[in-house]
């Protein structure tokens, strides 16, 4: 392998705020200068210090691995040869080598992981019984009998257990770089499932309620197509109402070649009478004969020495269609069918061969569960639905309307509510960053039958949007929800004040925009577990670590997305505003510095921000994400007075927001 490069790239996703596009920008990394850069940032936000953190994972691998190798040594009188498939750190394949392994080669694709992975081998020992290779093990040419691995070991499984490509690696190990009957972990995985009824679940993945104005997107956006969505089962806990036993759905046996496609069916019997709203799923992964790994839910495995773990989560498949109802004591079928690298189901008769795949419509394939669940928020529906009939009341007869943002219902509820009143004019425009979202828009008004109401700015930039455009009328009202599909963090919403600023020129004295205005507030917290999964990982199962630390260190405390309702935390400040923004105004350059008083004395190892606009309330969305940075933990009192300094930045060119925090 010395003929590789020794230089890596891949593309950093950038967001620019004016035009509301996703960037991509080469990045670079020189291994053999070990220049990390940017690349820490991608380790600290994906799942390997989590994993890391998972004692009971690190654990039963290890006691597998060693079982595995002890026995091949006392039939053969020697150790077996070792293929790590995803070695990340290459703590499989130290676990392999430390039990005797003296030949492991070690496959790793993630480019970022590999340099890393290099140093922790040697920092430990191992450079001579582990080779670190680049590569995925799918690319590796097929390997002479005598170079065979005769014990594999992977943990390529996600939370849908088969999304990360195990089923198609596996099939290629087994055809060409394993040898006959080589010993395989984990051995086998079971997909264990439960039919739920659940009204949040339901909400985000049924349109039939969602009415704004008088318009129905339900009725013209098609049925559901079904979809799986990674969810903590705990955090809905209360709301998940089991309607049969657990059961299998289907199981899959990694020893042999498997297949890259099939169908499973199982007969379940409800236990309650009521609609199915989602499956809910986990695995159970048999590394051996004696050590498995479940991600069953809490209330399901309740052995004491689980691992809480955000890695691996449960699963929920909503269904596509309509709602399926069952009854008690009605046996149903359960029909699971699978390709590649995902499962989907379906609740009653038997299909053979397995489902089709369901092929979702434009709306739905745009609209995230996320999405559908904001556009269900009976909240949410009274202040949209209330922007809208303000605005579409302050509207002068010789001026227009636009709504700016993706995927937006805005438009279509003012053309509705201007049509009611007798105005059939077209008045309405509709601006979507978002190439393809605009070409659903232009489907759901013809649809809706508003062609002749609402217009289409089939522009790329808001800046050439011109009075020729708008039939030679000045903006008299200009709305969002605001809604972007590239919206990664809460502030990314503020794309609404740059569309402002373009629009500009082109508004009436009088305008009426809506939102008026945002608040970023935000406060500092307690996490319960959340924070772990960017703590130091120091030492596992015996090995130096640190190599991992040296370089993700440095960039801890980076700022990323959380759905706050699904990890638990303690409030120790009340929530505070951080930055105000005037959408009358011009975008600029925003600093403050804000002390928050402790009034609730524990750990603080978190802060969390979001968007608030107008005058909504302040409490953190269920259907919305929020932004969280953790630092590093430091016990406060609110008897002593302590208190949080915060200084947050919003930098107008580049429409970011960055905060550094401390205890005073």
């Amino acid at each position: 392998f010395s003929a590789l490069s020794k230089r890596m790239a891949d593309f950093l996703a950038k967001l620019d705020p004016v035009t509301g596009k996703v960037e991509w920008v080469l990045r670079e990394h020189d291994q053999a200068a070990d220049d990390h850069g940017d690349f820490a940032a991608d380790l600290l936000a994906s799942s390997y210090g989590d994993m890391l953190h998972d004692t009971e994972r690190n654990v039963c691998y290890a006691e597998a691995i060693v079982a595995s190798i002890q026995r091949f040594l006392e039939i053969n009188g020697r150790p077996p040869r070792v293929l790590d498939i995803g070695t990340g750190t290459g703590l499989l394949a130290m676990l392999a080598a430390r039990s005797g392994a003296t030949d492991v080669l070690a496959c790793e694709a993630f480019l970022p992981m590999v340099s890393v992975g290099r140093q922790v081998v040697a920092d430990n020992g191992f450079s001579d019984q582990i080779t670190v290779v680049p590569q995925r093990s799918t690319d590796l040419e097929p390997l002479p009998d005598a170079q065979r691995a005769e014990l594999v070991v992977s943990e390529i499984l996600d939370t849908e257990l088969i999304g990360e490509g195990v089923l198609g690696t596996m099939r290629h190990a087994h055809s060409a770089l394993l040898a006959p009957n080589a010993m395989v972990i984990p051995a086998s995985a079971t997909v264990r499932a439960q039919l739920v009824n659940s009204k949040r679940l339901q909400s985000w993945n049924n349109l039939s309620t969602a009415e704004y104005c008088g318009v129905h997107l339900g009725a013209v956006a098609g049925d559901p197509p079904g979809r799986m969505v990674d969810v903590h089962a705990d955090a809905l806990e209360g709301d998940l109402h089991p309607l049969c036993d657990v059961f299998d759905a289907i199981h899959f046996d990694f020893t042999s070649s498997p297949d890259l496609e099939g169908v499973s069916s199982t007969i379940a019997t409800p236990t309650a009478t009521g609609t199915v709203d989602a499956i809910l799923l986990w695995w159970d992964a048999h590394l051996d004969a004696e050590n498995c790994l479940s991600t069953a839910p809490p209330w399901v495995d309740r052995r004491s020495g689980r691992s809480w773990r955000d890695h691996w989560r449960q699963a929920v498949y909503l269904l596509a269609g309509p709602p399926v109802t069952v009854e008690v004591g009605v046996d149903v079928t359960v029909t699971c069918t699978f390709d590649e690298y995902s499962l989907w189901f379906t609740v009653g008769d038997f299909v053979q061969g397995g489902a089709s795949r369901p092929v979702p419509s434009l709306s739905w394939a745009l609209w995230s569960p996320t999405r559908v669940s904001e556009l269900n928020c009976p909240e949410r529906k009274i202040t949209v639905e209330a922007r809208v009939r303000a605005s579409c009341c302050h509207l002068p007869a010789e001026e227009c309307l636009v709504s700016v943002g993706d995927g937006s219902v805005l438009a279509l509820a003012a053309a509705h509510v201007l049509q009611t009143n007798g105005d059939r004019t077209a008045r309405v425009f509709s601006f979507e960053p978002n190439e393809i979202s605009r070409r659903n828009t232009v489907k759901l008004v013809s649809k809706l039958k508003l062609s002749r109401s609402v217009g289409i700015l089939d522009v790329q930039e808001l800046s050439t949007v011109d009075l020729d455009l708008l039939g030679g009328m000045r903006i008299g009202a200009l709305i969002g929800e605001p809604y972007y599909l590239s919206s990664l963090l809460p502030w990314h919403a503020l794309q609404f004040w740059y569309a402002c600023d373009a629009l500009r020129p082109i508004m009436s004295a009088s305008v009426h925009i809506s939102p008026r205005r945002a608040r970023l507030v935000g406060m500092c917290v307690e996490f319960d577990k959340l924070q772990r999964i960017q703590a130091p990982v120091d030492i596992v199962a015996g090995f130096n670590l640190k190599a991992y630390d040296a370089v993700t260190a440095p960039h801890a405390g980076s700022i990323f997305p959380v759905a706050l309702w699904e990890y638990q935390y303690t409030a120790l400040t009340a929530i505070t505003t951080l930055i105000e923004f005037d959408f009358f105004g011009k975008v600029t350059d925003k600093q403050v510095t804000t002390r928050m008083p402790i009034v609730k004395s524990g750990h603080w190892n978190g802060v969390v921000s979001w968007i608030v606009f107008d005058d909504a309330d302040e409490v953190p969305s269920a259907v919305e994400r929020q932004a969280v940075q953790l630092v590093p933990q430091v016990s406060v009192s609110s008897d002593n007075g302590d208190e949080i300094s915060l200084s947050v930045a919003f930098t107008a060119s580049d429409g970011d927001v960055t905060w550094t925090a401390g205890l005073t």
